[in-house]
């Protein structure tokens, strides 16, 4: 799952609604061990959203040829 907004909804807090909404889902509804989240290393909002609503800074990766910075959080 992947989510983005228009420049005119930045800073509203729909992003994090949105990521504790991702968390909820995997953990009441799924029932998943661990949820993870992707940003781009350079995107400090983004990785403030994921670290707000419980994700930590695990390790840089790469997904899809691009470098990301990966958080997780473990559920179970």
């Amino acid at each position: 799952m992947g989510y983005a907004f228009y420049q005119p909804y930045w800073g509203l807090g729909l992003a994090t609604e949105v990521a504790l909404r991702c968390v909820d889902l995997a953990d009441r509804a799924l029932g998943l061990a661990t949820i993870v989240g992707l940003t781009d290393p350079a995107n400090r909002a983004s990785q403030h959203v994921l670290e707000k609503v419980g994700l930590r800074y695990e390790r840089d990766c790469v997904h899809d040829d691009h470098p990301s910075a990966l958080f997780r959080r473990r559920l179970r």
